[in-house]
């Protein structure tokens, strides 16, 4: 499974991200539903910038492991789609 069609795969994935003031005016970003994936910006719109770029960074590191994974005996690959509801 290569990486572009992980991504097409996940062209209608919603992420909620959180933006917080914090220290010398500064402003934290975190994808609420991804633990760990965090950073910050001098502004509103750098973390934006900032929080999406984490984000490919992420996914791109997760795909390639799971390139390298797809050789391994005993590993298996499954999609899944499923709603969240209140």
């Amino acid at each position: 499974m290569t990486f572009s069609r992980n991504i097409e795969q996940m062209a209608d994935l919603e992420l909620t991200v959180r933006y917080q003031d914090i220290e010398d005016g500064w402003v934290m970003a975190s994808v609420i539903e991804l633990p760990g994936v965090h950073t910050q910006g001098a502004t509103y719109e750098e973390a934006r910038e900032n929080i999406l770029d984490a984000l490919r960074t992420v996914l791109l590191v997760k795909a390639e492991l799971n390139d390298e994974a797809d050789g391994t005996v005993g590993v298996r690959h499954e999609n899944l789609a499923f709603q969240l509801t209140a």
